[in-house]
């Protein structure tokens, strides 16, 4: 069976091909030996996005746990928390430190404390526990001594780094709320002035339920005045004393007839009927009197009620204007309250200590080295060995072409193969007795061989 073309040109080429092969392997095992162990410390510390929180009341939307968590990975590997760790190891002050950082790059503009956290940050790592909310913080280190106390400094770096943050977070809001609300103030103010100018304009002032003063007094004047049209409770009825002059009238007239003009009870019954008469006439008088004021009144009740009721409907748009700028005053007073309210929580949330984060226990110490993946490497190794191999090979063929099969020969000949001899594949001189024989040419044979 014939290999593929590729197969058959580095099979041809194996020597070369094996060079980088056998290299790549030879590489991989003396990196491995030369790598230095590295020891890798723990540390963990609570998530507590389950429950809300104490200051700003925030909780973490189920859909959002794993964006969350990423995020505050992504965070432990920011340059503050790697730069709170360094500082507080107290790197900034070691001399080889100072001096390593006085040799960097001319073109590297950054602070030592930047400079000190870009070297903290590759060993940083983290990951989420299984199947709940803490999270693993990991550093590792040539020496286990210092990964473990690296990785504690590291935690407590990283809890600072949030309250840091809660705290510029909790400063921001209150800066724009500030803000917000000298905007609001500054609206209210010009609404209480333009008030001002209508109520001088208009003469027309609202009480404590919103109301236009002469529009609750005219509510006022309707729910008093009756119903019915107003009549004199005495109008139509005799009075007592009215009565009594009738009374008087109808004795005299029963006793006229049996009495004589002269007699003394005719004259005392006439005496009595004008006294009688006298007293009904001031009745009269008093009533009518009476009846004179009370219809007087009303009138000018009913008068002092269409004119108010005149004045109101006049003034209608603007009472209708002056409430309106109520209700926008109204309005602009409860949002500068709710934003005084609030920047007063962010101020006090600004100062605040919590986090969200809690840290669980002390640093686990890295006990054993963490070895690299032996397999991991000499199989990549081999790999690329392989790739590189082959790609040399493949070179190596088209700087020095060879023909190695009669298809290859009638391509680069193009002409056809009449026939194929056969490779001996004999090695070293054949056995007794089976070297061929030579045999003596004909002499005119001979000499054209010759010739």
């Amino acid at each position: 069976m014939k290999l593929p073309p590729i197969l058959s040109i580095i099979w041809a080429r194996r020597a070369v091909f094996a060079v980088p092969v056998v290299g790549a392997l030879i590489g991989s095992s003396i990196a491995m030996a030369v790598t230095p162990p590295r020891y890798m410390a723990s540390a963990r510390v609570v998530l507590n996005y389950i429950k809300p929180d104490a200051e700003t009341g925030i909780v973490v939307n189920s859909k959002m746990v794993e964006t969350y968590e990423k995020t505050q990975i992504d965070f432990l590997r920011e340059p503050e928390v790697s730069a709170l760790a360094a500082e507080a190891m107290g790197w900034l002050d070691l001399p080889e430190m100072q001096e390593a950082y006085a040799l960097r790059d001319p073109q590297d503009t950054r602070d030592m404390a930047t400079w000190a956290a870009a070297r903290l940050m590759g060993g940083i790592s983290a990951v989420m526990v299984e199947d709940s909310n803490i999270l693993e913080v990991r550093y590792t280190a040539a020496s286990p001594e210092m990964a473990t106390a690296m990785v504690g400094a590291i935690r407590d770096a990283y809890l600072q780094a949030s309250t840091n943050q809660l705290r510029r977070s909790a400063e921001e809001r209150a800066n724009a709320n500030a803000l917000r609300l000298r905007e609001s103030n500054k609206r209210l103010a010009e609404l209480e002035a333009q008030k001002t100018r209508v109520e001088r304009a208009t003469g027309l002032i609202l009480d404590a339920s919103r109301r236009e003063l002469d529009a609750a007094k005219l509510a006022n004047l309707a729910s008093a005045r009756p119903r019915a049209p107003v009549v004199d409770p005495g109008q139509g009825r005799p009075s007592v004393q009215a009565n009594n002059l009738a009374a008087v009238d109808a004795a005299i007239a029963s006793r006229a007839g049996g009495l004589g003009p002269n007699h003394p009870q005719y004259q005392a019954m006439l005496r009595q009927r004008e006294q009688a008469k006298a007293m009904a006439e001031q009745a009269g008088q008093r009533e009518n009197a009476f009846s004179s004021f009370f219809q007087s009144q009303a009138r000018a009740e009913a008068a002092l009620f269409e004119a108010l009721k005149a004045k109101v409907l006049s003034q209608r748009p603007d009472a209708l204007q002056l409430k309106l700028l109520q209700d926008q005053i109204d309005r602009e007073r409860e949002i500068a309250t709710s934003l005084a309210e609030s920047t007063a929580e962010e101020r006090q949330g600004s100062t605040g200590e919590q986090s969200g984060l809690i840290p669980i226990g002390e640093p686990s110490e890295a006990r054993e080295s963490i070895r690299s993946n032996s397999t991991l490497i000499i199989s990549t190794a081999v790999a690329m060995g392989v790739l590189y191999g082959a790609l040399l090979a493949l070179l190596v063929e088209f700087l020095a072409r060879q023909v190695r099969s009669a298809e290859a020969l009638q391509a680069a000949a193009s002409a056809p193969v009449l026939g194929v001899v056969p490779r001996n594949r004999r090695r070293g001189p054949p056995r007794r007795g089976r070297w061929p024989k030579p045999r003596r040419l004909p002499a005119g044979r001979a000499a054209a061989v010759q010739a």
